[in-house]
């Protein structure tokens, strides 16, 4: 006879003193009988029964005391970085069974909890042993003694949640609400909980497992959670020999009297001599108002039949399984039984979320950019009409906190814990949004007009040190700028046409020849007169004329007047070209430089002085469309982005400076693919991953054809967000999972996922994520008319 069919003898010698009763699914309990007339008694005896209860004796660090037999209580919450099943290894369950078979607290609680989108489940064990076995496993840590408290209160079925700074809460936290009382935490968890046992009498019903049904089933714990309950699965894993060879005995000892013991002899022989790897387990479920349909899809889910309980309702509810258990229903089975039965399926909750939404449970999910990875960096990829643009402004206007109703953005700022938003939009699919923050004078925001007829960027204006001299990034910087300037003007973007080496380092040595020497053309008022009359009258209105000189003007607005432009280092270059007293080689190496540098002063748009207007507001917003068509789009936006970037720079200096907490900034660059295509670019991100994290900067690229992400790329981005439109799904995947090597818990995710999801997968994990919208939102997040009606 095998392991299931002793199971269900056993399970019938039970049924002898078994006192249960299955509802009627046509019988309504609020006529009965036992509501109307017996509420009254039963609620003195509620008020009695209540008085032997679950109780907290001490708080410890990692731990708590409780009045039971063992009474050191450790715990883990069962979360991790993905919400698809990851369950215990087979190598765990080995070293699990392998140790708490010979252990007299060789055995743990499981608790699986679920009110509404709060979904939790957890792991609890008298045994430190046994938690860390699991927890090291999983990389989970223990929760402290005071959490454990908080734990236990919510799984008597009595609390309730709040959204607050994208986290939910606990509406009764006994561990950190001071107005409960003055008392210590052990005697208000006491005093609250047994008011609470008391109520919950009468409104939780109680339901035990009284058969397993296939003990090698897969448990999916998504399709438990995505059912409607409010309530607590208890179950209870024994893996102490010694106990289940008693148990065995007493089945054998009771099938004496009924014949046919010979199987049971058999079973008991077979744990006697290791054939049999058997646990002893043991489910009870408490919920509030559980339909019958329901508690079938349970019992179904989990492969046990779950059945009404009409008796000892009182030690279930107010003991728990960590203090009572109803070893009547004791159920044997194999070890393959915890196969895929413990495991985590909730992302565990952030410390700084940025966004949050819900999984595909309905469960409240958060991520952080920076928190959550090593680096801050995003990329989301989402083919048009998948709804990408959407999804990037929730994200955003979660960030900053927008009341779509005042357009205030009560976490837009630049002073620490706020945000800084830099961005850079193409088509105006972000301007609504700006708009509407624009209109509260409470906001700080500025624009930036990407117009192509204004645009001028200056090579040489830098920030200096304190010594005076240029910061050696910024060198660096407009030396990659005029690379990217030049492999712009080309037809094949796979010629190194950028500078090389040698010619970088002698734009560097001018550069620094330049600003510490002060040798550089000095102009005259008069030079604005054309081409940029508007600060040419400015100036003359403040009493200026056209003979002064720019170096004399004494506002500091007009300092970047005062400064060397491309043509200084040409000159330069042209004559060091020609001296005969340096190598040919360095000779060949300023010439080239002077060509290159000629080609870039023929363009105009990088020759004069700056004529772009950042300012030190928290949301820049730059909309690009307008310079999109030129072929120096990619560097007109780098000359843009880097005018924002030193202002950030330099300010989470100063900040770092006084022991500030520094800003989160994040700079939204849409139509990516367009800068992917530079090699030079490629060059310059990947200094910008490194540095820009130190300024607690978080660059977000957007792009609609996963094919143009370059690995480099990809490979130094840690969260990639996916959304798929349902008719190009299973081929994205496909080339995810061959070009990007992703791994087989990403693509499962991704497969799983629904039309407008999230898939998030970032450094640790992957998860999926829904993003709820309502319609004020959407009038803003969007201009096309069929989103609207999403």
């Amino acid at each position: 006879m095998d392991l299931q069919t002793i199971l269900l003898s056993s399970a019938a010698i039970g049924g002898t003193i078994l006192t249960m009763h299955k509802k009627d699914s046509k019988l309504k309990l609020s006529s009965c009988f036992y509501e109307k007339i017996s509420t009254p008694i039963n609620n003195i005896i509620n008020k009695k029964t209540s008085e032997d209860i679950l109780e907290v004796l001490a708080i410890h660090d990692n731990y708590i005391e409780i009045n039971t037999q063992h009474q050191t209580l450790y715990a883990i919450e069962l979360s991790g970085n993905d919400t698809i099943e990851q369950p215990l290894t087979q190598l765990t369950i080995d070293n699990l069974y392998e140790f708490a078979s010979k252990n007299t607290r060789g055995y743990f609680f499981q608790a699986i909890y679920k009110d509404k989108n709060y979904q939790k489940q957890y792991i609890f064990s008298y045994s430190l042993d046994v938690i860390e076995i699991i927890a090291k496993t999983l990389d989970i840590e223990l929760l402290k003694g005071n959490e454990i408290v908080d734990v236990l209160f919510d799984l008597f079925l009595d609390n309730s949640f709040y959204l607050q700074d994208k986290q939910i809460h606990r509406q009764l936290n006994i561990s950190e609400d001071t107005t409960v009382s003055y008392q210590p935490i052990k005697s208000t968890f006491n005093k609250v909980l047994k008011n609470n046992v008391y109520q919950n009498l009468n409104s939780v019903d109680v339901y035990t497992g009284v058969k397993i049904k296939n003990s090698t089933q897969n448990i999916n714990y998504n399709s438990l959670y995505e059912l409607d309950f409010t309530g607590v699965i208890w179950g209870y894993y024994d893996f102490n020999r010694d106990r289940s060879l008693k148990y065995a005995q007493n089945l054998l000892d009771q099938r004496k009297f009924y014949g046919g013991k010979e199987p049971f002899q058999d079973y008991l022989e077979n744990i006697e001599k290791g054939v049999e790897k058997v646990i002893t387990v043991n489910f009870e479920l408490l919920a509030k108002k559980m339909s019958i349909s329901t508690l079938n899809k349970i019992s179904e889910i989990l492969s046990i039949n779950f059945v009404p309980k009409k008796n000892r309702l009182s030690s279930s509810i107010g003991k728990t399984q960590l203090k009572y258990r109803d070893t009547r229903f004791d159920l044997p089975t194999n070890i393959s039984f915890l196969h895929n039965r413990i495991s985590p399926v909730h992302k565990k909750a952030s410390k700084s979320p940025d966004f949050f939404g819900q999984d595909a449970k309905k469960a409240h999910i958060n991520f952080s950019f920076s928190a959550d990875n090593d680096n801050p960096h995003s990329l989301i990829v989402a083919p048009t009409g998948s709804g990408k643009s959407v999804a990037k402004q929730k994200i955003l206007s979660q960030m900053i906190e927008i009341d779509f109703k005042t357009g205030y953005a009560s976490k837009l700022g630049l002073n620490s814990f706020q945000y800084g938003i830099r961005n850079f939009d193409i088509g105006e699919s972000d301007k609504p949004t700006f708009t509407l923050l624009s209109k509260n004078p409470k906001n700080s925001v500025g624009e930036v007009k990407g117009r192509l007829k204004d645009f001028s960027f200056n090579l040489l204006n830098f920030e200096l040190d304190e010594r005076g001299e240029p910061i050696v990034e910024d060198i660096q910087f407009s030396s990659d700028l005029i690379s990217m300037i030049l492999e712009s003007q080309s037809s094949d973007l796979s010629e190194n046409v950028g500078l090389n080496i040698q010619e970088i380092g002698k734009f560097k040595e001018i550069v620094r020849h330049i600003y510490q020497t002060g040798d550089f053309q000095e102009f005259k008022v008069r030079k604005l007169k054309d081409k940029r009359k508007e600060l040419y009258e400015e100036l003359l209105s403040l009493g200026y004329a056209d003979n002064t000189k720019l170096k004399d003007i004494k506002e500091d607005k007009y300092s970047h007047l005062k400064v060397p432009i491309l043509n200084d280092v040409i000159k330069i270059a042209n004559i060091k070209k020609t001296n005969q007293q340096i190598s040919e080689k360095e000779r060949e190496g300023y010439s080239n430089l002077y060509e290159k540098l000629s080609d870039v002063d023929s363009l105009e748009y990088f020759s004069d002085y700056d004529n772009l207007k950042i300012t030190d507001t928290a949301y820049i917003y730059a909309e690009l469309n307008n310079i999109k068509e030129s072929s120096l789009f990619v560097p007109m936006f780098f000359g843009i982005f880097w005018k924002a970037y030193i202002k950030d720079r330099n300010r989470a200096l100063l900040y770092k400076s006084q022991g500030k907490v520094l800003p989160k900034l994040m700079y939204v660059i849409e139509e990516a693919s367009n800068y992917f295509r530079f090699k030079t670019f490629q060059t310059m991100f990947e200094k910008l991953v490194y540095e820009a994290r130190k300024y607690n900067i978080h660059m977000m690229f957007v792009i609609q054809n996963v094919e143009e992400i370059p690995y480099t790329i990809f490979k130094n981005i840690n969260t990639r967000i996916f959304l798929f439109p349902p008719d190009q799904k299973e081929d994205i995947i496909s080339f995810i999972a061959d070009r990007f090597k992703a791994p087989k818990k990403v693509i499962t995710t991704m497969n799983k996922s629904k039309q407008y999801n999230l898939i998030i997968w970032y450094n640790r994990g992957v998860i999926n994520m829904e993003l709820v919208y309502d319609k004020e939102e959407i009038t803003h997040f969007t201009t096309n008319p069929n989103e609207q009606k999403k």
